[in-house]
């Protein structure tokens, strides 16, 4: 069995639903998205090269039934939870997410370096 470790997990906006995202690094490179203790998507093989970021995430959509898996920045997969089926090719390239939170959201108790320096230089 080959390492398999757990790169996300991400709550739905109503919190009904809990989607997770996981990586095998094996012979190939895997990824697979569990939603709510069921898994829904293995993705094809990927070359298992160390030297990259994948910048592999999960992301819901707009409506929060959607769960979409980025791979370099490109959509591999989406599954409506709501209807319990994988989406189309076309019905995922045309998905709308959710919008990004505002800063304040995040919580973080520090400074960010950019707004360091802008008061350094007021």
């Amino acid at each position: 069995m080959f390492p398999t470790r757990t790169i996300q997990v991400l709550y739905s906006p109503d919190l009904d639903s809990k989607a997770i995202l996981k990586r095998t690094d094996g012979i190939d490179l895997n990824f697979t998205v569990i939603v709510n203790g069921r898994k829904v998507y293995s993705s094809p093989d990927f070359a298992p090269d160390s030297s990259i970021d994948f910048r592999e995430r999960i992301v819901w959509d707009r409506s929060g039934n959607v769960i979409i898996l980025e791979v370099a920045g490109k959509r591999l997969f989406g599954y409506n939870v709501k209807m319990q089926k994988p989406l189309s090719d076309s019905e995922l390239l045309s998905i709308e997410y959710a919008p990004e939170p505002e800063e304040w959201e995040y919580g973080f108790e520090g400074e960010w370096p950019e707004d360091l320096l802008q008061k350094k230089n007021n």
